[in-house]
């Protein structure tokens, strides 16, 4: 019996911690996720920024400048779009690999209107940029929210689910005390029948005496 109680108490303990810490662990993937989000999305209106910064430079050093805003807008991107992808649930994977694509389209939209300006075609390249790389980063925006609901979606499924297993391991671990407590009941019932049988007997035996 005390097994049981000691066993039914552990098992209650330990799906309680474990439980937490898987909780704990979703929310911060998911938080982590949201933050990749935003910083991509910004990332994507950066490098706009620079590429229209590229275009109205007044010399070799602004754009040189603008350049060098760009590898560190392009580097930010990769690595993020590397860091979400490493744990990326199986109902996102869709409409990361079309934001992914719709990102790798904006850099190179963004090459080519770089071209142009490099080329100095200020008027042909401030028009790739407003018909072609602009509207690459509304649909990239759209993606980037249709993402960030999926994540928010998924994330209250899987909470819900790990509420459900801590119930029911709850009400099993509670199962197992009732069930010890039950069985230290019938043992204390048949000591105590024993225990009134046996002192019978003496008495018996004494009165014989």
């Amino acid at each position: 019996v005390g097994l049981l109680l000691t066993g039914g108490a552990g098992f209650l303990l330990y799906s309680a911690r474990r439980t937490n810490e898987r909780t704990d662990h979703l929310v911060s993937t998911s938080m982590e996720r949201e933050r990749l989000i935003g910083l991509l999305r910004l990332d994507a209106a950066l490098l706009a920024q620079a590429a229209d910064d590229h275009i109205t430079a007044g010399d070799d050093d602004e754009r040189k400048s603008a350049d060098e805003a760009m590898e560190v807008i392009l580097h930010e991107i990769q690595a993020s779009s590397n860091k979400y992808t490493a744990e990326l649930p199986r109902a996102e994977v869709d409409t990361w690999f079309r934001l992914k694509e719709t990102s790798e389209r904006l850099v190179k939209t963004v090459g080519v209107t770089v071209k142009y300006s490099n080329r100095k075609e200020a008027e042909r390249a401030r028009k790739h940029l407003e018909e072609v790389v602009k509207p690459i980063n509304f649909q990239l925006d759209e993606l980037a929210d249709e993402l960030a609901r999926q994540n928010a979606t998924e994330t209250q499924k899987l909470l819900h689910q790990l509420q459900d297993l801590r119930f029911r391991a709850t009400v099993l671990g509670a199962s197992l005390v009732g069930l010890a407590v039950l069985l230290s009941l019938l043992v204390a019932f048949q000591v105590s029948r024993v225990l009134k049988r046996q002192e019978r007997t003496i008495f018996e035996q004494l009165t014989e005496l």
